[in-house]
């Protein structure tokens, strides 16, 4: 059965679309991202979430980051003899 689609172009053929299964002309069809020829209404881009985006993450310490200093330690420094606070206490004080 011959429809509106059937008539000679050079170079060109007939050929159906995947999605909706209508006939039209190899050069009116489109590759679309699953493999598919499909027509211009049944083309889709493919969808952002096939694409995660994966986060970055900043080392600490890199230029222009404003974490130059990672240094967080602080120097103690201990006395070798014990100290015993001066003082006399009495018996009768302590409870």
């Amino acid at each position: 059965m011959k429809g509106p689609r059937d008539y000679y172009k050079h170079g060109d053929q007939n050929a159906y679309c995947d999605e909706c299964g209508f006939k039209f002309k190899l050069s009116e069809l489109h590759d679309r991202w699953d493999g598919a020829r499909v027509d211009e209404k049944c083309w889709e881009p493919r969808h952002p979430r096939d694409f995660p985006q994966i986060p970055r993450v900043e080392k600490p310490g890199q230029p222009g980051t404003g974490n130059e200093s990672t240094d967080n330690t602080t120097n103690v420094t201990y006395s070798v003899t014990p100290t015993v606070p001066s003082g006399t206490f009495d018996a009768d004080s302590v409870s």
